[in-house]
């Protein structure tokens, strides 16, 4: 309960009281796909935070190594199409 209750608290589930009870119900916040793109950006963003321009410089390198088709499927994701 308290792993669920701690995922509710972050956003990852939502958590409904059933009626009539003490119990909660707890469903995904989200599909698996806006948790992937979440998680994604918190972890960059504590990149970021921690290594600032040296991580910039990182995802940077990786991203001129990849297929151009890769690099406009990723700039779409962000929504700079």
């Amino acid at each position: 309960m308290t792993t669920l209750s701690r995922l509710a608290e972050k956003g990852v589930l939502t958590q409904t009281r059933v009626a009539h009870q003490r119990a909660f119900e707890y469903r995904a916040a989200g599909s698996p796909t806006e948790f992937l793109a979440a998680a994604s950006r918190d972890n960059a963003n504590r990149m970021l935070e921690q290594f600032g321009d040296a991580a910039l410089a990182a995802f940077a390198a990786q991203l001129e190594g990849l297929p151009k088709e890769q690099r406009d499927r990723l700039r779409k994701a962000a929504g700079h199409e």
